[in-house]
Protein backbone atom coordinates (compact mmCIF):
# COMPACT_ATOMS: atom_id res chain seq x y z
CA UNK A 1 0.00 0.00 0.00
CA UNK A 2 3.15 2.31 1.24
CA UNK A 3 4.41 1.58 -2.29
CA UNK A 4 1.57 2.44 -4.05
CA UNK A 5 1.32 5.81 -2.65
CA UNK A 6 4.96 6.43 -3.17
CA UNK A 7 4.25 5.31 -6.67
CA UNK A 8 0.92 8.20 -7.09
CA UNK A 9 3.25 10.59 -5.77
CA UNK A 10 6.45 9.91 -7.60
CA UNK A 11 3.78 10.38 -10.88
CA UNK A 12 2.09 13.37 -9.02
CA UNK A 13 5.00 15.39 -8.38
CA UNK A 14 6.59 14.79 -12.37
CA UNK A 15 3.03 16.43 -13.43
CA UNK A 16 3.66 19.44 -11.30
CA UNK A 17 7.19 19.68 -12.11
CA UNK A 18 6.27 19.45 -15.74
CA UNK A 19 3.56 22.19 -15.42
CA UNK A 20 5.61 24.75 -13.61
CA UNK A 21 8.52 23.47 -16.54
CA UNK A 22 6.19 24.44 -19.00
CA UNK A 23 5.04 27.99 -16.90
CA UNK A 24 8.42 28.86 -16.55
CA UNK A 25 9.81 28.53 -20.60
CA UNK A 26 6.48 30.56 -21.49
CA UNK A 27 7.00 33.38 -19.25
CA UNK A 28 10.67 33.77 -20.42
CA UNK A 29 9.28 33.70 -23.94
CA UNK A 30 6.88 35.94 -22.80
CA UNK A 31 9.84 38.09 -21.24
CA UNK A 32 11.93 38.51 -24.37
CA UNK A 33 9.08 39.72 -26.37
CA UNK A 34 8.34 42.39 -23.33
CA UNK A 35 12.64 42.74 -24.03
CA UNK A 36 12.44 43.03 -27.63
CA UNK A 37 8.95 45.49 -27.45
CA UNK A 38 10.93 48.09 -25.26
CA UNK A 39 13.57 47.82 -27.56
CA UNK A 40 11.67 48.89 -30.75
CA UNK A 41 10.11 51.64 -28.46
CA UNK A 42 12.86 53.07 -26.90
CA UNK A 43 14.70 53.54 -30.14
CA UNK A 44 11.13 54.71 -31.37
CA UNK A 45 11.25 57.65 -28.38
CA UNK A 46 14.89 58.32 -29.22
CA UNK A 47 14.02 58.82 -33.22
CA UNK A 48 11.30 61.62 -32.15
CA UNK A 49 13.23 62.79 -29.52
CA UNK A 50 15.68 63.60 -32.56
CA UNK A 51 18.68 62.19 -30.48
CA UNK A 52 20.86 60.42 -33.00
CA UNK A 53 23.33 59.23 -30.17
CA UNK A 54 20.61 57.89 -28.47
CA UNK A 55 19.06 56.19 -30.85
CA UNK A 56 22.23 54.57 -32.77
CA UNK A 57 22.92 52.66 -29.57
CA UNK A 58 19.68 50.10 -30.59
CA UNK A 59 21.24 49.24 -33.30
CA UNK A 60 23.45 45.87 -34.02
CA UNK A 61 27.16 46.62 -34.92
CA UNK A 62 26.54 44.68 -37.95
CA UNK A 63 23.11 46.70 -38.79
CA UNK A 64 21.89 47.18 -42.61
CA UNK A 65 18.62 47.59 -44.03
CA UNK A 66 16.85 47.65 -47.49
CA UNK A 67 17.79 50.98 -48.31
CA UNK A 68 21.62 49.74 -48.48
CA UNK A 69 22.47 51.47 -44.79
CA UNK A 70 24.99 50.54 -42.01
CA UNK A 71 25.16 51.47 -38.55
CA UNK A 72 27.34 54.14 -39.80
CA UNK A 73 25.40 55.44 -42.79
CA UNK A 74 22.13 55.76 -40.12
CA UNK A 75 23.85 58.05 -38.16
CA UNK A 76 25.30 60.53 -40.96
CA UNK A 77 22.08 60.57 -42.12
CA UNK A 78 20.03 60.72 -38.51
CA UNK A 79 22.56 63.45 -38.00
CA UNK A 80 21.60 65.81 -41.51
CA UNK A 81 17.98 65.10 -41.22
CA UNK A 82 18.02 65.97 -37.61
CA UNK A 83 20.08 69.35 -37.85
CA UNK A 84 16.88 70.26 -40.34
CA UNK A 85 13.82 68.84 -38.37
CA UNK A 86 11.67 70.31 -36.30
CA UNK A 87 9.35 67.44 -35.16
CA UNK A 88 9.60 63.54 -36.05
CA UNK A 89 6.73 61.71 -35.11
CA UNK A 90 6.63 57.83 -35.66
CA UNK A 91 3.14 55.40 -35.64
CA UNK A 92 3.66 51.93 -34.89
CA UNK A 93 1.05 49.82 -35.28
CA UNK A 94 -0.18 46.17 -35.36
CA UNK A 95 3.24 44.57 -33.71
CA UNK A 96 3.63 41.29 -33.56
CA UNK A 97 7.24 39.69 -32.42
CA UNK A 98 8.40 36.34 -32.59
CA UNK A 99 11.33 35.36 -30.19
CA UNK A 100 14.01 32.59 -30.36
CA UNK A 101 17.42 32.13 -28.46
CA UNK A 102 19.19 34.83 -30.40
CA UNK A 103 17.32 36.06 -32.88
CA UNK A 104 13.70 38.03 -32.76
CA UNK A 105 11.15 39.09 -35.36
CA UNK A 106 9.23 41.88 -35.11
CA UNK A 107 6.51 43.06 -37.84
CA UNK A 108 4.49 46.52 -37.38
CA UNK A 109 2.62 48.86 -39.44
CA UNK A 110 4.76 52.13 -39.72
CA UNK A 111 3.77 55.55 -39.97
CA UNK A 112 6.56 58.63 -40.34
CA UNK A 113 5.57 62.27 -40.06
CA UNK A 114 8.55 64.46 -40.24
CA UNK A 115 8.31 68.62 -40.03
CA UNK A 116 11.46 69.86 -41.42
CA UNK A 117 12.62 73.67 -40.09
CA UNK A 118 10.73 75.17 -43.41
CA UNK A 119 7.84 72.49 -44.73
CA UNK A 120 6.42 69.98 -43.42
CA UNK A 121 6.68 66.29 -44.89
CA UNK A 122 4.08 63.39 -44.31
CA UNK A 123 5.69 59.97 -44.92
CA UNK A 124 3.27 60.09 -48.76
CA UNK A 125 6.45 62.88 -49.90
CA UNK A 126 9.63 60.72 -47.91
CA UNK A 127 8.26 57.77 -50.14
CA UNK A 128 11.69 57.59 -52.10
CA UNK A 129 12.97 57.00 -47.88
CA UNK A 130 10.70 54.75 -47.09
CA UNK A 131 9.23 53.36 -50.26
CA UNK A 132 5.82 52.67 -50.67
CA UNK A 133 4.49 56.00 -50.15
CA UNK A 134 1.39 54.65 -48.20
CA UNK A 135 -0.20 55.87 -45.43
CA UNK A 136 0.89 52.58 -43.48
CA UNK A 137 3.99 50.92 -44.57
CA UNK A 138 4.20 47.08 -43.41
CA UNK A 139 7.93 46.55 -41.80
CA UNK A 140 9.85 44.04 -40.58
CA UNK A 141 12.85 44.24 -37.84
CA UNK A 142 15.04 42.03 -37.02
CA UNK A 143 17.04 41.36 -33.89
CA UNK A 144 19.62 40.24 -32.41
CA UNK A 145 20.69 39.51 -28.63
CA UNK A 146 23.87 41.13 -28.48
CA UNK A 147 26.97 39.55 -25.91
CA UNK A 148 25.45 42.38 -23.13
CA UNK A 149 22.28 40.70 -23.47
CA UNK A 150 20.34 43.43 -24.76
CA UNK A 151 18.70 43.15 -27.84
CA UNK A 152 19.88 45.23 -30.80
CA UNK A 153 18.14 45.92 -34.71
CA UNK A 154 19.97 44.33 -36.99
CA UNK A 155 17.84 44.32 -40.00
CA UNK A 156 14.84 46.70 -41.19
CA UNK A 157 12.73 46.55 -44.45
CA UNK A 158 9.70 47.53 -45.47
CA UNK A 159 7.20 44.24 -46.49
CA UNK A 160 6.30 44.44 -50.21
CA UNK A 161 2.49 43.95 -50.00
CA UNK A 162 0.14 43.76 -53.11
Amino acid sequence: MQQRHSRELVILTGFILSILGLALVTWLANLEVRRVKQTIFAAKRAVEQLNIDAGINYLADEYTDGWGFNKTTVYEFGKNLFSRTKQLEITLDNLSIKVDDRFAQANVDIQIKVVLTSEVYSNLELHDVFGTGKPKNPMMVQLVKSADNQWRIRYLALIDTP
